[in-house]
């Protein structure tokens, strides 16, 4: 009898607070472990815990490790490693030509710079003469200013020196005027 009561009772439905699927009680810990949908498991290519019922959407859509292909160069690298790829490693990435400021993909910008070397050569001339003309420019610019801050400082020195004439001339005055008014009394 003890055997069919614990028989009857293995055979008990009860609903998973997870899945809200039926469950027979004996076999919970079963489906607890192995066969709900709602489980955490491991994903298999970077270990990050998942459902079975999300799996498929983590490894095609957002797994850092799920293979994907460069639009640039059609290679396979994994989804984590795109960014970096692009930026550092791909063919036809883009990037700026150190002779012209010029943007295009690596690639290209190789074979411009092998066939169009004597054109960078000749625009780096011509960036060469503006620039010294800016320096000479600033030079004289410069000397402009020197000279004026000298025209200035002259300028000053001159006005300090006649008022410190007027104020002795104002001075020797007063003196005259006391003495008098004093010789006069």
């Amino acid at each position: 009898p003890a055997h069919r009561e614990r028989r009857n009772i293995l055979n008990l439905q009860f609903v998973c607070q997870q899945c809200q699927e039926p469950v027979r009680l004996g076999d919970k810990q079963h489906h607890l472990d192995a066969t709900c949908s709602h489980r955490y498991i491991e994903c298999p290519l970077c270990k990050a815990r998942v459902t079975p019922a999300t799996l498929d959407a983590h490894t095609a859509q957002s797994c850092p490790r799920r293979t994907v292909v460069c639009p640039g160069c059609s290679m396979e690298v994994t989804a984590g490693e795109l960014s970096a790829h692009r930026s550092t490693d791909c063919p036809h990435r883009m990037v700026k030509c150190l002779h012209c400021g010029e943007r295009g993909r690596l690639r290209d910008m190789e074979a411009t710079v092998e066939h169009g070397e004597q054109s960078h050569i000749e625009m780096l001339t011509r960036e060469n003469a503006r620039l010294q003309a800016d320096v000479q420019r600033l030079h004289e610019e410069k000397d402009a200013a020197e000279k004026e801050v000298q025209r200035l400082r002259t300028r000053l020195t001159r006005q300090q020196q006649a008022q410190a004439g007027r104020h002795a001339m104002e001075s020797s005055i007063g003196e005259l005027l006391t003495n008098s008014s004093d010789m006069g009394a």
